[in-house]
C-alpha cells in the first residue's frame, strides 16, 4: 500500500519546474483542466454569473461564398423571413441575436463557425 505522507514529502522536495511538470502530467493522466484546479472551485460561481449576463452575437466579417448558408442559418436562429434575413446579412457588422445567455451565444457561435471558420464573430 502507498504511504501518502511519503508522497507528500517527495512532492515537497520538488523544484518549481518539476512540480509544474508533475501537475501537467497528472492533469493529462486524470483528464483534469489545470484552469479548474487553479480557480479553486469558483468556476461554478463564475459560470452562474456568466449565465445571468445577457449578451449579443455579432457577425463582423464573413466570406461572400458562404452568404447563402449564413442567410439560412440566420433565418433559423432569428425566425426572420427571407428578405429580412438577406437585408440583415448584407449589412456588416450585424447583430444576429441579442439579450441571450452566454451559453446560448456560444451555441450560436458554434453553428455559425460550422459553416465556415472564416466568419468573424463577437460576443458582447
Amino acid at each position: 500500500m502507498v504511504n501518502i505522507e511519503d508522497i507528500i514529502k517527495d512532492i515537497e522536495n520538488l523544484s518549481v519546474v518539476e512540480a509544474n511538470e508533475l501537475a501537467k502530467k497528472m492533469a493529462e493522466k486524470f483528464n483534469i483542466s489545470l484552469d479548474q484546479i487553479q480557480t479553486g472551485g469558483n468556476n461554478a460561481q463564475q459560470e452562474k454569473k456568466k449565465e445571468s449576463e445577457s449578451v449579443s452575437v455579432i457577425v463582423k466579417k464573413y466570406d461572400p461564398t458562404v452568404k447563402i448558408p449564413l442567410i439560412k442559418l440566420c433565418r433559423e436562429i432569428t425566425g426572420l423571413g427571407l428578405s429580412d434575413a438577406l437585408k440583415l446579412v448584407s449589412t456588416l457588422p450585424f447583430e444576429i441575436k441579442k439579450d441571450i445567455s452566454s451559453t446560448e451565444a456560444e451555441e450560436i457561435k458554434k453553428k455559425i463557425t460550422a459553416i465556415s471558420s472564416g466568419i468573424e464573430i463577437e460576443i458582447k
